[in-house]
């Protein structure tokens, strides 16, 4: 990982997304080492302790069955194509990567905002899944556990610049993209069981997650949550209640959850029926359950493998518009057009 990478142009932006991407089976494994010596770090509590080991071990040996260092049928090497890149876009470089949720006292009031915004706007989230309940919030800008990404890293520059010149907005004059190496046998589709289960977690009080997040450290070394004699039933309540909310949505969901896949964050690529995740090429990452907002915060720092700085924004913001990538383009609006040609006679930076 390289602190000191910073582009003033278009070109440098991707000069450096290419110099990655040729290097994405090194990279892979710099990250997989990084990722080792981050959860070997001492931990105050046994359970954290236990948790780091296991992720270490799941990357370790994942590492091995998907990454061998061979070629295959075809006499190429494998290894980098088993990751995909994700890029995420701040328009100032010191803005903390954590999900709007988890920022100011939103923390504690997850689920006032969920089911609220249920009441109020019911037509919006009838016949949908959990998940995309949290899609169209975030759409909308309801505090979620969701953090955008796009498969774009074009995309991720300009929502390093975006902000440049907001008189309303507090400008910064340094924007950043991580990047973030993912292991394709880890990114989820808005159908699968963790993702499900990750996006029921809103539905429920803080003080209800926190009973969860203790079952599910106490219950890390059994690799499952308890169950009464005969399996018809989680021992712990909180447990029982949170296997039923999810059988509202898979009624055959086994009993079979294993109490890591509730304290990861997970890279999910929902259903492209949103129009901005279209024009984005977004993605996103929906966080699990942490002890507190510094510990989320620190489970996605691990997970960002590079930071690109971004400084002479103004003229990054003409470059892209050029190449096709602004307000306009990926905010599909009718709003954000209008917005968008009123900037050329108003905003001197598209001029």
């Amino acid at each position: 990982m390289n602190d000191s990478l910073v582009v003033n142009h278009v070109s440098e932006f991707i000069e450096i997304i290419n110099s990655l991407l040729q290097r994405g089976e090194q990279i892979a494994e710099e990250q997989q080492s990084r990722l080792q010596f981050m959860r070997d770090k001492e931990k105050s509590q046994n359970a954290a302790n236990y948790y780091n080991t296991i992720l270490t071990n799941r990357n370790t040996e994942k590492k091995q069955r998907f990454m061998p260092d061979k070629t295959d049928i075809l006499g190429e090497k494998t290894g980098r194509h088993r990751y995909k890149f994700f890029y995420r876009g701040h328009y100032k470089a010191s803005y903390i990567l954590c999900p709007s949720v988890f920022r100011d006292n939103f923390w504690e009031y997850e689920d006032y905002f969920y089911h609220r915004i249920m009441v109020e706007r019911a037509d919006a989230f009838r016949n949908t899944s959990h998940l995309d309940k949290l899609v169209t919030m975030q759409h909308y800008s309801c505090p979620t556990r969701l953090l955008d990404v796009t498969s774009n890293p074009l995309v991720a520059l300009y929502f390093a610049c975006m902000n440049y010149g907001c008189e309303k907005c507090n400008s910064s004059m340094e924007g950043a993209v991580l990047v973030f190496p993912v292991p394709v046998q880890e990114i989820s589709y808005a159908d699968s069981d963790r993702a499900l289960m990750l996006s029921c977690l809103p539905r429920f009080s803080r003080e209800e997650k926190d009973l969860l997040l203790q079952c599910a450290n106490d219950s890390l070394t059994d690799k499952s949550f308890p169950q009464v004699k005969g399996g018809s039933r989680y021992r712990d309540s909180i447990v029982e209640r949170f296997y039923h909310e999810i059988t509202t949505e898979i009624s055959s969901f086994k009993r079979e959850i294993d109490p890591i896949d509730l304290l990861q964050p997970l890279f999910v690529q929902p259903n492209k029926t949103n129009g901005r995740i279209i024009k984005q090429d977004g993605a996103f990452i929906i966080n699990g359950l942490s002890k507190d907002r510094y510990e989320a915060k620190d489970k996605l720092d691990t997970m960002a493998y590079e930071i690109i700085y971004v400084h002479n924004q103004q003229s990054v913001l003409r470059e892209l518009d050029l190449l096709g990538i602004h307000e306009a383009s990926l905010f599909p609006e009718v709003d954000k057009m209008a917005e968008y040609l009123k900037s050329f006679v108003k905003n001197p930076i598209r001029v």
